[in-house]
């Protein structure tokens, strides 16, 4: 028993010490904390967050914004022409591309006498190609359009070295009228193609004829002309010519054209494709023309846009001998203005501007 008193006493002095041992680092332990806390928050100050990720932007609020021109990304939207050659907002078209330049508007004007016909084409300046064109009545008297456009078309002349715009229309007033053609011109953009197909119309026919564009391409302009014919007058009319759509984003250009001479005539349906241009867009106004009404009407592109093209037409394809007749169809100072004729049943008509930014 002495031997086991003499022992226990022993262990109980032991533990004490090492509790007091362990009591003091710990007390160490927890001083050296609160000293690397402090001076931690001396340096970051408490409410930004953490710092930005590799390849941010760090926006006003100190909040990480994906996405900067390090990595090519554009945090998630679609088509922001970043490094990754998107191309694109909400239709994929024009986001973050060029604007068109040297765009330029060519004119000239023709006096057409009673019953006449006129044949004839305008140039693009030396550099530019053609995007889109047309014909309309200028000066006086206020009146519905005389005027049957007949072709309305782009192309080359010089063997493909000057691009412009031919036309040919009679005018079916009993007293002479002014009639103006025009060239929507600009150095090439990105992709540009003329594209054609040719097709034979019977005489009497009606033949509408689309056009695409090659893929990532969208169309500026289009129209048709009659191969061969020389300056005479053929006497066709141009029914439709227009953007496929109403809105939006156009591949394709359509054109509906009534042969109305004695012989058959080889036509060529064309469109002007080329890359979207910064601002691409197709807008239009639509009215329900009655039988043997007329409609005019100029539609506005958007501030800061200008138009490449245009063109009017029924709002979807419609039966033989039922299109009204296109009486004009041409850049605007605002726009595009077109007008038509509707010789049969009413039917809703839509006359569309292509709008793209130009420098």
């Amino acid at each position: 028993m002495d031997a086991d008193q003499g022992i226990y006493p022993r262990r109980r002095t032991t533990a004490r010490v090492w509790v007091a041992l362990i009591a003091a680092a710990a007390a160490v332990l927890l001083l050296v904390t609160l000293i690397a806390v402090a001076c931690r928050a001396e340096r970051e100050p408490v409410g930004l967050g953490p710092g930005p990720s590799p390849g941010s932007q760090v926006d006003a609020d100190g909040t990480d914004v994906a996405g900067s021109a390090d990595d090519g990304s554009d945090g998630g939207q679609p088509g922001n022409g970043s490094d990754d050659g998107s191309n694109g907002g909400d239709d994929g078209a024009g986001e973050g591309a060029p604007p068109l330049v040297g765009y330029h508007v060519v004119h000239e004007q023709h006096a057409v006498p009673a019953h006449g016909f006129l044949r004839r084409s305008v140039a693009c300046p030396a550099g530019t190609v053609v995007l889109g064109g047309g014909v309309r009545k200028v000066g006086a008297p206020i009146e519905p359009s005389p005027v049957v456009v007949q072709e309305s078309n782009p192309g080359t002349t010089g063997g493909g070295t000057t691009f412009g715009w031919l036309v040919a229309a009679r005018n079916t007033a009993a007293a002479e009228r002014t009639l103006e053609i025009s060239a929507v011109c600009a150095e090439p953009p990105p992709g540009y193609e003329l594209v054609r197909t040719d097709a034979i119309v019977q005489s009497g026919e009606v033949m509408r004829q689309s056009v695409s564009c090659p893929a990532g391409t969208v169309v500026l302009g289009g129209g048709a002309q009659v191969v061969g014919a020389g300056s005479s007058d053929f006497r066709t009319d141009l029914l439709e010519s227009a953007p496929e759509g109403l809105s939006g984003t156009a591949t394709s250009w359509t054109v509906a054209l009534l042969n109305d001479g004695g012989q058959q005539r080889t036509v060529g349906f064309r469109a002007v494709c080329a890359q979207a241009p910064a601002g691409y867009q197709v807008t239009s106004a639509q009215h329900t023309v009655p039988d043997g009404g007329h409609y005019g009407q100029t539609v506005a592109c958007p501030d800061g846009t200008v138009a490449a093209g245009g063109g009017v037409g029924p709002t979807s394809e419609v039966a033989l001998d039922l299109y009204p007749q296109v009486r004009e169809s041409a850049p605007h100072v605002a726009g595009w203005r077109a007008e038509v004729h509707n010789w049969v049943v009413e039917q809703p008509v839509a006359i569309r501007a292509i709008c793209v930014a130009a420098e």
